[in-house]
């Protein structure tokens, strides 16, 4: 595998939802020509099922922890994405304004208190020889900010800097860190801390473009992006 460290990083721009309500008709219509539509898939990362509602229409769900639907067509615009529980209590509401022909990943999460999304948009191009990954934080303790490392496995981080260093809940990625292709350990530690919270091994492929998350779990959500 290639054991060159991240030399650089590609920046996408993300936005973490607002949270308030309203919006016009956004599902998928049969005369969008698929090219020109807006995709999102749904991420759970709370402790019970969910569903999800677009402009009041439901999409997706109930999914539980850890769930990823498929991509969903959406017409571009402002959306108004509800996440609902079991009872069809609103956890959050947010509107989210989808481009043309742009994919997005949406990841519901809770810090045990509040609900919110965390849209992230793809399509940022990964050049074919490197892997891209980025990393956010949608579980786990909202008091501390947490680092991770991602290296050829078994390295020694002791003497290493973080590819992603003071990452808060709810907050979007710093981008893509750019990676040769091959399999690397990603160890998650406090923020300054080298003890690892959660650390698991992954391979990346060329081209490709690669989200983890963690939820609060005991393993990393790891997605594959388009």
């Amino acid at each position: 595998m290639n054991t060159k460290p991240i030399t650089s990083f590609f920046c996408a721009t993300t936005t973490l939802a607002v949270l308030v309500g309203c919006g016009g008709s956004g599902t998928d219509s049969s005369n969008i020509n698929p090219v020109t539509k807006a995709q999102a898939r749904f991420v759970n990362s709370m402790p019970t099922p969910v569903s999800y509602k677009v402009d009041g229409t439901t999409v997706a769900g109930p999914s539980g922890y850890a769930s990823v639907t498929s991509y969903l067509n959406f017409t571009p615009g402002s959306r108004d994405i509800k996440v609902v529980d079991a009872t069809n209590t609103v956890l959050s509401d947010s509107i989210v304004d989808m481009l043309s022909s742009k994919p997005y990943t949406a990841v519901a999460f809770s810090d045990g208190t509040t609900s919110a999304l965390l849209v992230l948009p793809e399509g940022s191009p990964i050049p074919s020889v490197q892997a891209g990954i980025r990393f956010a934080k949608v579980g786990g303790s909202t008091s501390t900010s947490d680092d991770l490392y991602i290296t050829a496995p078994g390295a020694d981080i002791s003497a290493l800097t973080p590819a992603f260093s003071g990452v808060i809940m709810g907050h979007v990625p710093q981008g893509y860190a750019m990676l040769g292709p091959g399999t690397y350990e990603i160890r998650q530690t406090a923020n300054g801390s080298k003890t690892p919270i959660l650390d698991q091994q992954f391979t990346l492929t060329a081209g490709s473009a690669n989200t983890v998350l963690d939820a609060g779990g005991s393993a990393f959500i790891k997605l594959t992006d388009k």
